[in-house]
């Protein structure tokens, strides 16, 4: 779970919560919504700008999880998120699984069970299915 003295960092122009704030000496650390820190600490302003920068979009690319039943990490896609947990459903032709299998992940996420796929967003649903 986001621990409770973090506080949600609102975009300005639509007021979407895009990450967190936690006061650390007279700075703030920003995390995004997974629990990841994000840079240094830094001045409120600053800290929160960051998060405004970096968005969203980091939710809708493709991640590797650690899964305990597979021997090599699969690819999933995020598909629901909030304050106690995300849940990751699979997206690898490889796992023996149906697509969609659904895991739950406490939050703030370990970086060595789920962490970004390096090739970037990729297409979902799609890893090894042929065309045509």
């Amino acid at each position: 779970m986001i621990p409770e003295n973090w506080f949600p960092a609102l975009r300005p122009d639509d007021g979407e919560t895009v990450g967190y704030l936690d006061m650390v000496g007279e700075d703030f650390q920003p995390y995004d919504l997974l629990g990841r820190p994000c840079g240094e600490p830094a001045e409120y302003t600053e800290a929160e700008e960051r998060l405004g920068e970096m968005g969203l979009s980091y939710l809708a690319r493709r991640w590797t999880f650690a899964v305990q039943d597979h021997p090599q990490p699969i690819a999933v896609v995020i598909s629901e998120l909030n304050r106690e947990a995300v849940v990751v459903i699979s997206d690898d032709a490889d796992y023996h699984r149906d697509f969609g299998t659904p895991f739950s992940l406490p939050l703030p996420i370990d970086p060595a069970v789920l962490w970004e796929n390096p090739d970037g967003s990729g297409p979902r649903f799609t890893q090894g299915v042929p065309n045509g």
